[in-house]
């Protein structure tokens, strides 16, 4: 038991070899401080400070599309607000104050993790209200005031982080891009190996992440030359992935050296920006389709952009189909969500019922432990916050003992700010030393509060092990085996979507069939989704079940292939019409599998019909039977 707990705290406390994010650093940085100095020049520190808590929107700023970026950081700029005012509002109704509280931090974990939004989620909407909720009671004027000036603040954060799309305005579709030509050569050069296979699937990851990076990155007006040549080029990287796996699967002997040449001429194209691209002669192949392929990435690159066929992007999903098909109560997404806001509602009522100082860093301690993304990782970030909260907590009572304020407290908050971003990508404990004091100079100076060191010292130190005890508890009461057990209904619930995407796409075309194309595709991807985000907390679970996680993964891990397949074939006009024997026999088999899922019944072995062009489709399905015919463990 010890031997565990060592190797638990010595994991948690692991430092990865991850680059120093500068740019991020300084943006974000820039954004807590800038207003506190605007406020110290017209000499009112107080709404300096209370603007610069709109600076945590930057902390929403990764590297994802520009067009995506702005409409990210305006929901959170915008629910900051929202977040400033209602917790002046209602600062003097503590039940209702713990009620919002939970309602938030349900609302803002639903939406992330449902939009697959990147970001700390719900902690910084949560602390914006815990913050005014702390402050002195204000009329709704003031309440509009304080929200006005956080709303300063988050645009502030918007404009830094929308810099660069002056200079790249491409940066983040040409980087994810690059990263798929970069696998792409590794699965060229795995043809004729056993590693084929494997290469193949971090191929079809790799292109579909590039694939969403490009249509989020779509901007309202007329695409770029950039962004227009990008966009061919990941449809023809998809084209040759594809026809690679209908006829190379099984090859023995591997491709010419001048095929890998080719595709490393376009991928140092894209390291540079698509600028001194040097078109290589024809390759003089047998086979004269790849050779087709080769020539149509090039052109992607060289020829005038008039002169490319017209392409169209992948389905763009509603957000509101988004949201609607992640409501569902077999949805983790869902499930995290109720689960989430119920525990911080409890935190918060405790910690408003006992009347502790500054009682709202028992929820905020909470929500931080909470968000970790499986059992594992909330054991992990409960001991990086205690130990990094304990130092942070020590380093924030010596200099509030010396009484900061002015420019040295703005570069102060700068410093903490600067090295939190600098430290979180490495170890999230480190991160917390920063984060501790950062948070803790921010809401005594602008609650005004006055505390001796040793009681300020002690009270946070006992608000942090209550939150985080209320935290690990209800995960471990809420969460134990919640996700094993949604397993086997989103597995059949999944099957049958791939089902019946199948017969969508190989029978004769009716008037509303791409209507009903795309319907399936979402209701796909977002079960998809939750199978791979249950599978994941099930990794997580405590106590874990081995043998159950060993024989999920090759089902998953086919059906995701299955699924990427399906979803290309919707967009091929040429597909094949199969008879109503052969349809009828590919659905029969997927309720052969849906009802093994569901009730562990035994399979056999169907003969999948031919699938003309398609030969990837009809091999998957193969694999995914492969797959369910390994004994089922009891779960």
């Amino acid at each position: 038991m010890k031997e565990k707990l060592w190797f638990i705290i010595r994991e948690a406390m692991m430092v990865n070899n991850r680059s120093a994010p500068w740019e991020r650093a300084i943006g974000a940085a820039l954004s807590m401080t800038i207003p506190i100095f605007i406020g110290l020049f017209f000499n009112q520190l107080q709404l300096g400070l209370i603007a610069g808590l709109g600076g945590f929107t930057y902390l929403y700023a990764f590297r994802i599309p520009y067009a995506l970026l702005s409409k990210q950081l305006l929901f959170v700029g915008i629910s900051i607000v929202l977040s400033a005012f209602l917790g002046s509002i209602i600062a003097p109704y503590p039940i209702a104050a713990a009620i919002t509280m939970g309602v938030i931090a349900a609302i803002m974990i639903f939406i992330f993790n449902a939009l697959k939004f990147i970001g700390p989620s719900a902690i910084f909407f949560v602390l914006i209200f815990a913050l005014t909720a702390d402050m002195p009671h204000v009329d709704i004027f003031g309440a509009f005031s304080r929200a006005g000036l956080v709303g300063l603040g988050a645009a502030l954060s918007w404009i830094i982080a929308m810099v660069g799309f002056l200079f790249q305005p491409h940066r983040p579709e040409i980087q994810s891009l690059h990263k798929a030509y970069s696998q792409l050569i590794q699965l060229t050069q795995s043809i004729g190996t056993e590693r084929f296979q494997h290469e193949k699937y971090l191929t079809m990851a790799a292109l579909k992440e590039a694939e969403e990076t490009l249509v989020a990155g779509q901007l309202p007006w007329s695409p770029s030359e950039t962004y227009t040549r990008l966009l061919h080029l990941a449809i023809e990287g998809n084209e040759y992935m594809l026809y690679l796996g209908n006829h190379y699967a099984h090859a023995i002997q591997p491709l010419p050296s001048e095929v890998t040449q080719y595709l490393t001429n376009i991928t140092n194209a894209l390291k540079k920006n698509l600028k001194d691209y040097r078109p290589q002669n024809n390759v003089d192949l047998q086979d004269s389709s790849l050779q087709e392929h080769l020539q149509a990435m090039q052109q992607s690159l060289t020829h005038p952009i008039a002169s490319l066929k017209p392409v169209s992007h992948h389905y763009n999903y509603s957000i509101r189909d988004i949201l609607a098909n992640a409501l569902d109560r077999n949805s983790l997404v869902f499930v995290t969500a109720v689960r989430f806001g119920v525990i911080t509602t409890i935190a918060a009522l405790i910690a408003y019922s006992f009347e502790f100082t500054r009682s709202y860093w028992i929820p905020l301690s909470c929500v931080a432990i909470m968000s970790g993304s499986s059992m594992i990782a909330t054991y992990y970030r409960a001991i990086q916050r205690s130990i990094g909260t304990l130092i942070g907590i020590i380093i924030a009572s010596s200099i509030l003992y010396f009484h900061p304020s002015g420019y040295v407290l703005a570069m102060i908050i700068f410093t903490f700010t600067l090295m939190t971003e600098m430290l979180i990508v490495k170890n999230y404990g480190l991160a917390v030393i920063f984060i501790t004091p950062n948070a803790l100079l921010l809401a005594e100076t602008i609650t005004q509060g006055q505390f001796s060191f040793f009681h300020f010292s002690s009270a946070r130190i006992i608000d942090v092990i209550i939150g985080s005890a209320i935290g690990l508890i209800g995960v471990l009461l809420m969460g134990k085996r919640s996700a094993s057990i949604r397993i086997p209904r989103i597995l059949m619930r999944t099957l049958r979507n791939e089902s019946q995407m199948i017969l969508l796409l190989f029978s004769e075309p009716k008037l509303n069939t791409q209507r009903q194309i795309q319907t399936r595709l979402i209701k796909l991807k977002t079960n998809l989704s939750n199978l791979t985000a249950l599978y994941t907390a099930a990794i997580g679970e405590i106590p874990k079940n081995k043998a159950l996680i060993e024989y999920y993964w090759p089902i998953i891990y086919s059906m995701e292939k299955l699924a990427f397949l399906l979803e290309h074939a919707a967009e091929n006009p040429d597909r094949p019409i199969l008879t109503d024997d052969e349809l009828s026999k590919i659905l029969y088999l997927f309720e052969i599998l849906a009802n093994s899922a569901q009730f562990k019944e035994p399979i056999k072995f169907i003969q999948v019909p031919s699938i003309p062009n398609f030969y990837s489709i009809e091999r998957e399905i193969n694999t995914l039977q492969s797959a369910f015919s390994v004994h089922s463990p009891n779960i």
